[in-house]
């Protein structure tokens, strides 16, 4: 059975990002399209309310936050537990130092669009890493285990 995988855009990536993918047949959201159904700590959207949002509906969620969707305590306690796919998008640190961080994340969303849809699956979470050249994903247990 064929499902539709919404790709939901973290917060830290460009929101115009969405209209990029939503032109090219993506259903597509930006974490800040929907701040009326996640609840602000301070000002902040916590990342804890994204994964609880991004696990209501097939969706895969995509982030530059390698610090939080990396770490090892994150992962066990907020991204197993939503059950939600996470692709951290790498910007080489030569478009940083550029100043091309934006270009660089939608030459890599863009590169690697079509095979997000392909990493919904609730039963066994991908962590994903892309870049310009590549991409691997590892399941989020195999990652438990591999920490263990």
């Amino acid at each position: 059975m064929q499902v539709d995988v919404r790709v939901v855009l973290d917060e830290d990536l460009p929101p115009r990002l969405a209209d990029h993918l939503r032109a090219r047949g993506f259903e597509c959201v930006a974490v800040n399209e929907l701040r009326d159904r996640l609840v602000p700590v301070d000002g902040r959207i916590l990342d804890s309310a994204v994964c609880d949002e991004v696990g209501r509906v097939p969706s895969v969620l995509l982030t530059v936050n390698v610090r939080d969707y990396a770490d090892r305590a994150f992962v066990e306690t907020v991204v197993l537990v939503a059950r939600v796919s996470v692709v951290i998008v790498r910007v080489p640190r030569a478009d940083n130092a550029r100043g091309q961080s934006a270009q660089a994340i939608h030459d890599i969303v863009h590169r690697h669009a079509h095979r997000f849809a392909g990493l919904y699956d609730p039963t066994n979470p991908w962590i994903v890493s892309a870049n310009r050249v590549g991409f691997r994903r590892r399941s989020v247990a195999d990652l438990v285990d591999l920490w263990s």
